[in-house]
């Protein structure tokens, strides 16, 4: 199935098996797309507001020149599938599964990606902002001029990922403890002096 030059405002395809769609030059406005299956999907020039995708599987999806707005996407299934220049603002990614995706010239704002899985992802110029990125699993992943500026990324796991990252300085003490504990190393606090 084919989409072009379309406007769907409010339209529900939850559970739909929708694989192998192309979507181009489109504005999805409050579509419910939850538990939808769009595996292989093409998605060119294309507006998301709204709508949800929550457990939605678009595994090996190719997205080119997207942005999402307010999204709800919990436990969405995007593993290896190919993002290039994708604007994702203040969407709910909790449990995303993102293993083995290649993510270029991409931004998350203000997103929630609680637990969310970027295992074997490759980053390419990818700034996270503002995201919440508690337990996020980056183990194996590669990061190339990528930017973690003012998120919370506490727990967060598989730190060998984050090699060649850039973070912000709030981040630091969070993830220097994650790492020295992962290295075995103890931290001592020491007694404060007796006067």
């Amino acid at each position: 199935m084919d989409l072009e030059d379309v406007v769907l405002v409010q339209t529900d395809q939850s559970d739909e098996s929708l694989d192998n769609v192309r979507v181009d030059r489109a504005r999805l406005d409050d579509v419910q797309l939850t538990g939808a299956s769009l595996r292989e999907a093409v998605w060119r020039d294309v507006r998301v507001e709204r709508g949800d995708l929550s457990g939605a599987v678009l595994a090996g999806a190719m997205f080119s020149r997207v942005e999402v707005t307010g999204a709800r996407a919990r436990g969405v299934v995007l593993a290896e599938s190919d993002l290039r220049d994708v604007r994702f603002d203040e969407c709910q990614f909790g449990d995303a599964n993102f293993f083995g995706t290649t993510f270029e010239r991409c931004v998350f704002i203000g997103c929630n990606l609680v637990d969310a899985d970027f295992s074997n992802a490759k980053f390419k110029e990818v700034a996270f902002e503002r995201c919440d990125l508690t337990r996020a699993q980056f183990q194996a992943a590669r990061c190339d001029r990528t930017s973690f500026d003012q998120c919370d990324v506490d727990e967060l796991r598989g730190l060998d990922g984050l090699r060649g990252s850039v973070v912000s300085s709030d981040a630091m003490i969070p993830l220097a403890a994650r790492a020295f504990a992962a290295l075995g190393i103890t931290i001592e606090h020491p007694d404060p002096p007796v006067v």
